[in-house]
């Protein structure tokens, strides 16, 4: 009887490998913030008080940013994390809902949902300061509650660093003993240790967070080859570096790829970064090559930036699809 018993349970985890990998299923475990833009022609000088242009709100977070894209993008998508009870918190569930996101297992934590605030300047550009608010109450318990069970159902997990970086390491670790890839968008640093990276599939900083992790300044494709190779040899499978404008950067064992940006009019570069990683997880769980999936990520990037905001920019598969007739310049 028992040996009946792991027969069954055995063809039954067959059966759900093979359904999920018909699927696509990504589970993305991150922040969930209310975006506050403040629009400006430029940023002011230390002691300067200038006037903005105006004050605008966006549904954000690095987390809900990705699986918004995720979803757009076709993918079947789970999200985990927290919001306050306020009425930014309720205004970020009907996003996400609105997405056709599986939000069953955001938590509500505290009184206060996490709020970025983003300064943008005419060229697009902009600076960001994070208030984690319910994104930095989650714990490792949480994890063992809601994101471990998952785990056998998805084919990805995505992670980023705006939860706290326990909860982060043991999500990797957990992926890990489970047989499940995943990728970590290694921002914003704040002192993240390489080694809590160590059994991730993918790690992918742009060059600012590259440098952050090794508490050095990393500017030349060689320095960013040995950062590279130093993430590898503790265990990392591959590291994908952002580099915005000038495109992005992937080095595993066996490749060494640098692909560049494409050329489209630049409004608002907020979750361009997110829709990037969303473009290439994506590519990859829906069995692309790599190179493949850098040319599919780098076009939800570039669809990004032609918008202002967050959620309003992520790139849906038609757009993808259309991108030489709609954004190239």
């Amino acid at each position: 009887m028992q040996s009946h018993y792991f027969k069954i349970n055995k063809y039954r985890k067959m059966i759900e490998r093979a359904r999920r990998i018909f699927l696509g299923k990504i589970l993305v475990v991150g922040s969930i913030n209310m975006d506050v833009i403040i629009s400006l022609n430029t940023v002011p000088k230390a002691g300067e008080s200038i006037l903005c242009k105006e004050v605008s709100y966006a549904c954000g977070g690095k987390g809900a940013n990705q699986a918004g894209a995720i979803a757009r993008l076709g993918f079947e998508t789970v999200i985990f994390g927290a919001v306050g009870n306020d009425q930014y918190g309720e205004i970020l569930l009907d996003n996400l809902k609105d997405n056709k996101i599986d939000m069953s297992r955001v938590e509500k934590i505290g009184d206060q949902t996490g709020v970025a605030y983003i300064l943008l300047e005419e060229s697009g550009e902009n600076r960001i300061v994070v208030s984690l608010g319910a994104n930095e109450k989650i714990k490792p318990k949480d994890i063992d509650l809601y994101v471990k069970p998952l785990l056998d159902e998805v084919d990805m997990v995505m992670l980023q660093l705006e939860i706290p970086l326990d909860c982060v390491e043991h999500i990797i670790n957990l992926a890990k003993v489970q047989g499940v890839r995943t990728f970590v968008d290694a921002g914003p640093v704040r002192n993240c240790r390489i080694e809590s990276l160590k059994n991730a599939w993918c790690v992918s900083p742009n060059e600012t967070e590259l440098g952050a992790l090794f508490n050095r300044e990393i500017k030349t494709e060689t320095e960013m080859i040995k950062a590279a190779e130093q993430l590898i040899n503790i265990g990392v499978e591959c590291v994908l570096i952002k580099l915005g404008a000038k495109g992005c950067f992937y080095i595993s064992r066996e490749e060494r790829i640098r692909k560049e940006s494409y050329k489209v009019k630049v409004i608002d570069t907020t979750a361009a970064g997110d829709s990037f990683s969303a473009g290439f997880v994506g590519a990859v769980t829906d069995n692309k090559t790599i190179e493949e999936a850098l040319v599919y990520a780098s076009k939800c990037g570039a669809i990004a930036v032609t918008k202002k905001g967050a959620s309003d920019s992520l790139p849906t598969k038609e757009a993808v699809e259309s991108f030489e007739k709609l954004y190239m310049l």
